[in-house]
């Protein structure tokens, strides 16, 4: 179709003026979900209760120095010792816990209700890090996995929000996605989708060829420095191989729109060969999923470059700290 010149001033005399009578704000805010990483968590504690409860200061500064210690072992030093120091330092956080919990009701309590709720929020955390990392001493029913963890944590984020906020997470596939994980416990996604039905929608990432970061780990257990890998062209027969061929480039597909071919609805339901690169470098970067029951769309991009790590990152890697 053709438009004329006065067509088109008008169409943009509309777009002005729709543009200046709907009022809008927007604003874009970053969240952790993740349990690793209190420091922050714990100095948000402690300030609340100088002002609440200055009593319980001391036990709880002696209880934090533990955690911090057990935490700065994670992902791959958290040994049997750890372990089970970790598991007798359960019960303490739970009854610092279960007093953030209940001063909620006292009438000596000066601090403000939001203050209260975020202590109470990271102490909560901070009891999910120690029980996804000492799993193997606990009874199975007292703990989650990390990737449910996360899901709960987002959760809570969700039930605080406006009405109208939207949340994107982002995360490894395999806490994206709608399966649960080989042992049959529950993704993140797995979770979020039971929660939220289809107002959770799981995008899978994959690529063709290029760059990313990764660290090595180092013969004591800690990683290494950042290093850049580059990832060879995809396999013949894998999912990127078959995306690349397509010949489109980069390119956001949604897998549950009716095909009307049942061949393609098969290869959707038959595990592919897809990249399953980390943080932690390993040789083998190839994992199989069932694209169709994991995720409702994927997002592909032909050629990736290697991120460019922010300045916590970089102190991160240089204190031997965590991914």
């Amino acid at each position: 179709m053709v438009w004329d010149t006065d067509e088109i001033a008008d169409m943009l005399d509309w777009m002005r003026d729709y543009n200046q009578s709907v009022p809008y704000e927007s604003k874009v805010k970053f969240c952790g979900v993740d349990l690793w990483g209190n420091e922050i968590g714990r100095q948000a504690v402690l300030a609340y209760l100088r002002q609440t409860d200055p009593d319980r200061l001391k036990a709880t500064e002696t209880l934090f120095e533990l955690l911090a210690e057990a935490e700065a072992k994670w992902p791959r030093r958290v040994d049997h010792e750890t372990k089970q120091t970790m598991v007798q330092a359960l019960p303490r956080l739970q009854d610092l816990i279960d007093h953030l919990t209940e001063s909620k009701e006292r009438p000596d309590n000066h601090a403000s209700e939001a203050e209260r709720a975020r202590a109470l929020k990271y102490a909560q955390v901070m009891k999910q890090w120690l029980t996804v990392n000492s799993a193997d001493l606990l009874p199975t029913a007292d703990v989650k996995n990390r990737s449910a963890c996360m899901a709960d944590n987002l959760i809570y984020l969700i039930d605080q929000a406006m009405p109208d906020e939207k949340f994107i997470i982002w995360q490894h596939n395999g806490h994206i996605s709608l399966d649960g994980l080989g042992d049959g416990s529950p993704t993140l996604g797995h979770t979020l989708r039971e929660k939220l039905g289809h107002g959770y929608f799981a995008f899978g990432f994959e690529f063709g060829e290029g760059s990313f970061q990764t660290r090595a780990e180092l013969p004591d257990k800690t990683l290494g420095d950042l290093k850049e890998f580059t990832s060879p062209a995809p396999s013949v027969g894998s999912l990127p191989w078959y995306l690349a061929r397509t010949g489109v480039g980069n390119l956001i597909l949604r897998l549950h729109v009716p095909t009307g071919n049942a061949a393609i609805e098969r290869w959707l339901q038959t595990p592919q060969t897809v990249h399953n690169t980390g943080w932690v470098y390993e040789e083998d970067i190839y994992h199989e999923y069932s694209i169709a029951s994991s995720y409702d769309g994927l997002i592909y991009v032909d050629r990736t470059t290697a991120t460019h790590p922010t300045m916590n990152a970089l102190q991160t890697v240089a204190r031997r700290e965590g991914l």
